[in-house]
């Protein structure tokens, strides 16, 4: 491709997004959470710091299979949406940090689409695709995966890294960079990708993170959070909060 075909296709799929609107930012001054996968009595707590959330294991967790997604109260549901936060520390070689998007919780039946940085094998350069319904047997199941290799080869695997999910339809998207990176565009493959969901999931739920495989007092923590939607009526209908404060959420399995 010559430059100028080069410059012409990005400004096309420029001009191709959709437009992206504020539905709220800040730090919530209360937290809903829904757990994706027990793991016996284990617990974890959402907790509200100067800039953000943190996650944290009960010193007392015996395992590291507990899954949890949570999001900001008081602000409404949204099919196409999106979800923005700095993973901006963490502890344990296993915690894994996400987004989560379309959460819908019912009773004890959790859907949810999650976008979440793989673990196994290290390879935490990768990023994967799931969709959750807590009512079906396994609950999960991968719908793909994106892979930042070249990304975490120039900036390493560990630090802080920026990321943004979205949901548009009938595919997820992620993209990803390094904080003293200018955020990528969308479609720009050095930083993200996209995946097709099934359409089973094309529903309203609640934007906001994951977090899962904590181990006794390991934490997670969440900066610079911001959720966004692509639907000017839930714009209108949303908050923006920045209330930092003491109050944790225990989050146990449901009943």
């Amino acid at each position: 491709m010559t430059t100028v075909a080069a410059v012409v296709a990005l400004v096309a799929l420029v001009a191709c997004q959709p437009t992206r609107l504020p539905l709220w930012s800040g730090v919530p001054d209360g937290t809903g959470a829904a757990v994706l996968t027990p793991d016996g009595t284990d617990r974890d707590t959402i907790t509200s710091t100067d800039d953000g959330l943190r996650a944290q294991a009960l010193p007392t967790n015996a395992g590291t299979n507990l899954r949890l997604v949570f999001w900001p109260k008081g602000v409404d549901r949204v099919t196409d949406g999106e979800s923005c936060a700095r993973w901006s520390g963490r502890t344990g070689a296993l915690t894994q940090q996400g987004a989560a998007l379309r959460v819908v919780r019912s009773g004890t039946r959790v859907r949810a689409v999650t976008i979440t940085q793989n673990i196994l094998y290290g390879a935490r350069w990768n990023f994967n695709v799931h969709v959750w319904d807590t009512a079906a047997d396994p609950p999960l199941r991968k719908v793909g995966d994106v892979s930042l290799t070249e990304l975490f080869r120039e900036t390493g695997i560990e630090g802080d890294v920026e990321v943004c999910a979205r949901t548009l339809g009938d595919r997820a998207e992620v993209k990803v960079w390094r904080p003293w990176q200018a955020e990528p565009t969308w479609g720009d493959p050095h930083h993200g990708g996209a995946v097709a969901l099934p359409r089973a999931f094309r529903f309203a739920g609640q934007a906001g993170w994951y977090v899962g495989h904590l181990g006794a007092e390991e934490h997670a923590d969440f900066s610079d959070l911001s959720t966004w939607t692509y639907d000017a009526r839930d714009a209108s209908r949303g908050a923006t909060a920045k209330v930092p404060g003491p109050d944790a959420v225990v989050v146990r399995p449901a009943a």
